[in-house]
């Protein structure tokens, strides 16, 4: 009696299962706010819109430092690959440029243009709400800064190569 219980609440957990795989598939449109878990308050918003049954285009505004005078933008494609219980694999290319602008000069203070390449996982809770992990190696193309002690300002190309900054915590509604 006990096995053909345990064997009926396996079948039925299963059947529930694999509905809730066809259910959570659904929307074409996006919207993600960044979250860092020691910080209060978004860190970035980004907005995705479906252009085919894989493929996405991210727009965001990141470093919501406005207070400070920094932020940055950028744009890109992203795929995403379904995995199991309801989770997906991101991953694309998104050129993006940053900016901190001297509200005390009236100027920018730094500005940077780079390649990122970012690569993470979303698990959808609901059908429409998910929580996603994301990290963005990137590639430096421009960068200029002022330095306080001279005058002119210093240009330096080739940025460098971040493989590794962090990973962020986005908190997502999918419509």
């Amino acid at each position: 009696m006990k096995k053909t219980i345990a064997l009926f609440l396996f079948l039925a957990f299963g059947f529930v299962a694999i509905q809730a795989q066809d259910n959570w598939k659904g929307g074409s449109n996006e919207i993600n706010v960044g979250v860092k878990p020691f910080r209060f308050g978004p860190t970035s918003l980004q907005y995705k819109a479906k252009i085919s049954r894989k493929n996405w285009i991210r727009m965001g505004i990141t470093d919501l430092g406005l207070r400070d005078g920094e932020s940055g933008f950028r744009l890109g494609l992203e795929k995403q690959k379904n995995l199991l219980l309801r989770s997906r694999l991101v991953y694309g290319l998104e050129p993006g440029i940053h900016f901190d602008y001297d509200r005390i000069d009236n100027n920018f203070a730094a500005y940077d243009v780079d390649l990122g390449f970012p690569v993470g996982v979303q698990i959808h809770l609901t059908k429409k709400l998910l929580l996603g992990f994301e990290s963005r190696p990137h590639v430096g193309i421009y960068e200029s800064y002022v330095v306080d002690d001279q005058p002119e300002r210093v240009s330096k190309f080739g940025g460098g190569v971040d493989l590794f900054n962090g990973i962020k915590c986005r908190l997502g509604y999918r419509f």
